[in-house]
């Protein structure tokens, strides 16, 4: 992602404030993937296939809360035109 022609932050912009708890919510999501593989890798034979089940699913939320968050920041990426405009 190219942060470099994103919107300046005036404060009341709630497409940001929207943008920065999906952030929050992607890396919780990063943390529990961490998580639920440590729990995985330690799990004893008999729980493997649930532990496997759990980190499954753990990734997919942690997908789906990136894929929020991607599409967040392109809605508040601008055109380097733009981007001018408001510099001059």
């Amino acid at each position: 992602m190219n942060l470099k022609n994103f919107t300046r932050y005036s404060g009341d912009n709630p497409l940001v404030d929207d943008l920065i708890d999906s952030y929050v919510s992607w890396r919780e999501q990063c943390s529990a993937v961490s998580i639920a593989y440590l729990t995985l890798v330690e799990a004893v034979p008999e729980d493997r296939d649930d532990a496997y089940a759990a980190y499954v699913a753990t990734v997919d939320r942690e997908e789906r809360a990136a894929a929020e968050y991607r599409l967040l920041v392109e809605r508040l990426q601008v055109s380097p035109k733009e981007v001018a405009a408001v510099r001059s």
